[in-house]
């Protein structure tokens, strides 16, 4: 918990535990005024609400008035106090004199409906106080407010609050029925499909389900024409036998798999249009994708290393696909077998020699190659460079120069992981709106000042600080988005940075 980043000099690893102490301390030292005075400061609103908390109800009492008695003469930091003395109902257990609790009752006649996201978990520490104040109906409200509305209530919890949302759910707009469906996850399943979702209209009768404990409750849903499975962060599954409980119009599915996966559970789901199986190869049922007739989207780890990709010439709708772990991968002349596809990632390709094959691909317009030993680098793109908009190239060591892309029209670049050395062929690319550098050596910036269609570039992982003031040449605004990449040099007013 506690950390020495710099010789001599100590702090905490953890902000919690130094409000904590923060807070322990000022009630220890009788000094509410101190927190008072920086109620409406963000990092000490925790060390307030803790040292609620710590106090005696006396000394409760005193906090709460003094972060009203503010909120009432300052108009800028009014709501924020409000707020905070809301909050700290959570751990003001007992309040003397209780008046104290009903200034903050009369407050929150103020605080509800909130008027969006941020305020939900603010006034939900008020609990019940809250909840009998919140609306029947939402009709009246902009779809902040009843959203943050939906959010608030859920965040309460309890049978109070379902049945609150169960009165919300005939909504229509859009906005409310996705925040409906979000907030399935503070209810028990099934008492939540069956009370606030049975009978609610949806977005456009469409739902996205991230937990995989909700999919046996879908069928439930008397208005359900579409599903989209989005269980990327709902942790990794051992195989796709839940799918065996998805109603037939699952459209997506996005899944983690922790194992060799066999696909033959997505027999359940024939409406669907884009699946995304990440995390492990696909052991077995390859040929179930081509009983998918609307599969449009394909994300996979390829079986074997994608050393036979014959499936896909049974998938006529697909038109983007995505490979990854391409370890074995030589022979693209299965890929021609689709000639819908509009755009092909193959990621991890170490065998990869040409791409001689995808010129039987009319409507290819974007291109991703990863770990690929390209003969004769970026020449080896030439064959279909006329026809792509959307380029990215990365961990490809025959790449030494750009020299091939001169010229060409395309719209969006990713370079990176190789030794180029020299961007002046970039100077020709006029449509170029978006370029992304990662992991380079050092680089002169001129070339991209020139591209009048430029307005974003974005620098990742660079392996030495950038220089930016070639940039300040441009004559139209330009974004830079730092990533991990430090710089040197003044852009000039045109160019707004932005790191992260």
């Amino acid at each position: 918990m506690i950390r020495e980043p710099v010789l001599g000099r100590i702090d905490f690893a953890h902000r919690t535990f130094q409000e904590y102490l923060a807070a322990q301390e000022a009630v220890e030292d009788h000094v509410p005024d101190a927190l008072v005075s920086r109620a409406h400061l963000d990092q000490w609103w925790e060390t307030i609400v803790m040292a609620v908390g710590h106090a005696t109800p006396q000394h409760r009492a005193a906090l709460l008035n003094g972060v009203l008695d503010r909120a009432d003469t300052e108009p800028k930091h009014c709501r924020r106090l409000r707020l905070l003395a809301a909050a700290c109902l959570d751990t003001a257990k007992a309040v003397d004199p209780p008046e104290a609790i009903g200034r903050v009752d009369a407050a929150l006649e103020t605080l509800v409906p909130p008027r969006g996201q941020q305020e939900t978990r603010s006034l939900a520490l008020a609990g019940g106080r809250v909840l009998r104040r919140l609306p029947s109906a939402l009709d009246g409200l902009s779809d902040a407010a009843a959203v943050a509305s939906v959010t608030t209530a859920a965040l309460i919890g309890g049978p109070e609050a379902l049945r609150l949302l169960a009165r919300w759910a005939p909504d229509p707009r859009g906005t409310v029925q996705r925040a409906l469906a979000q907030v399935w996850r503070y209810f028990g399943p099934a008492d939540y499909a069956h009370t606030v979702l049975r009978d609610a209209p949806l977005e456009q009768g469409s739902i996205s389900v991230t937990l995989f404990d909700h999919i046996p409750h879908l069928r439930t849903l008397r208005n359900l024409r579409n599903v989209r499975l989005d269980l990327l962060d709902a942790g990794s599954a051992e195989d796709l036998t839940s799918l065996r409980d998805a109603p037939p119009a699952t459209t997506e599915l996005k899944v983690q798999v922790s194992e060799p996966v066999d696909l033959s559970p997505l027999a359940h789901c024939p409406a669907l249009k884009l699946v995304n199986i990440n995390g492990g190869p696909v052991s077995a049922g390859l040929k179930i994708l081509a009983t998918l007739p609307e599969l449009t989207y394909l994300y996979i780890f390829p079986p074997s290393g994608g050393q036979d990709l014959s499936f896909l010439a049974n998938c006529p709708a697909l038109t983007y696909v995505t490979l990854h772990n391409c370890t074995t991968l030589s022979d693209l002349s299965a890929l021609a077998s689709g000639p819908r596809l509009r755009s092909v990632f193959l990621l991890g390709a170490k065998r990869l020699r040409d791409l001689n094959a995808l010129t039987e691909l009319p409507d290819l317009t974007s291109l991703t190659i990863s770990g690929a030993s390209l003969t004769g680098g970026l020449a080896a793109v030439t064959p279909i460079l006329d026809q792509l908009k959307s380029f990215s190239v990365w961990s490809v060591p025959t790449v030494t120069s750009l020299d091939a892309l001169a010229g060409s029209a395309l719209v969006y670049l990713t370079l990176g992981d190789f030794p180029i050395t020299d961007l002046a062929p970039l100077g020709t690319l006029q449509s170029l709106t978006r370029v992304s550098l990662g992991q380079l050596p050092n680089l002169n910036l001129a070339p991209l000042a020139s591209l009048s269609q430029l307005r974003e570039l974005i620098l990742g992982d660079m392996n030495e600080p950038v220089d930016l003031s070639p940039l300040a040449q441009t004559d139209h605004r330009l974004r830079v988005r730092l990533l991990s990449t430090s710089t040197v040099g003044d852009p000039g007013p045109l160019v707004k940075t932005r790191r992260r």
